[in-house]
């Protein structure tokens, strides 16, 4: 659970007032990493027709934290895929969802 507590400290500390922030913390949930399948261009010679093969990538798992108010989803990573065939890793920024 590596820097879940500190989060949640710093948005309590963000808001004011009653149930105007994150709320109290409930429990820490354990998103798993998730394999997907990805289809990447093969490097062939000029004269043969482009191809493509699948590969697994594993998206790192989380840590979220549900409060009385929401969820708070810690900054982590994502696949993003921009174009066919193109795909970049992309950090998620840290956010809190109400109920």
């Amino acid at each position: 659970m590596t820097g879940g507590s500190s989060i949640v400290a710093r948005l309590m500390a963000f808001f004011d007032g009653p149930d105007s922030g994150p709320g109290q913390v409930i429990r820490h949930i354990q998103v798993p990493p998730r394999q997907v399948m990805i289809e990447v261009p093969v490097s062939v010679p000029a004269d043969v027709p482009p191809e493509t093969q699948q590969r697994a990538v594993e998206i790192p798992g989380y840590v979220m934290t549900e409060t009385t108010n929401g969820y708070i989803y810690p900054e982590r990573w994502t696949l993003q895929q921009p174009g066919a065939g193109v795909y970049r890793w992309q950090r998620v920024p840290s956010s809190f969802q109400r109920k």
